[in-house]
């Protein structure tokens, strides 16, 4: 529930109150460019968004994945990183495995999480790219689907005081 918005008369509780602020957002509506090697290829780039020190985000990467092989499961690993495919890596999201039955181009769905904090004493103002490409011995042609009516997203929300996830990844 996060980014909750309260309606008139509705009672304001503390847990309601600490449910996150969307701070970046974007989307696509049609498919992300291909990838066919371990060469990262960006899905979504945010608008440029400011991490505060000392708090905590959320980042979370929906969207469908579908690789060209009938018959075959395949590894796709996703990334995020900070201003372009080659910035610094905020965390490896993780590798799925993308699978085809008798025909190709399946969507398989695609929802991942990441916790990270920003312990500098600065705050850091760049944009967020999620990436995408093949795991070390995947053979398929990759795409990151999308279209009108299943868009793609990729959303950041702050989630209060670093010190309230301890041992989550750093931004």
């Amino acid at each position: 529930m996060r980014g909750y918005r309260f309606l008139a008369g509705e009672r304001v509780t503390a847990a309601k109150l600490n449910m996150g602020e969307l701070i970046g957002f974007a989307s696509i509506t049609a498919n992300a460019p291909t990838t066919t090697s371990t060469t990262e290829v960006a899905i979504i780039t945010t608008p440029t968004v400011t991490f505060k020190a000392g708090r905590a985000y959320e980042f979370e990467l929906r969207g469908l994945v579908q690789h060209s092989t009938a018959n075959l499961g395949d590894l796709c690993a996703f990334r995020i990183r900070r201003s372009n495919t080659t910035g610094t890596l905020i965390r490896n999201l993780g590798t799925i495995v993308v699978t085809n039955r008798a025909t190709t181009a399946r969507n398989n769905n695609v929802t991942l999480n990441h916790i990270g904090i920003n312990t500098s004493v600065l705050d850091i103002t760049v944009p967020v790219v999620a990436t995408y490409s093949w795991d070390t011995g995947s053979s398929s042609t990759f795409t990151f689907a999308a279209s009108a009516a299943t868009p793609a997203s990729l959303a950041i929300w702050d989630l209060g005081t670093a010190v309230d996830y301890p041992g989550a990844g750093t931004i």
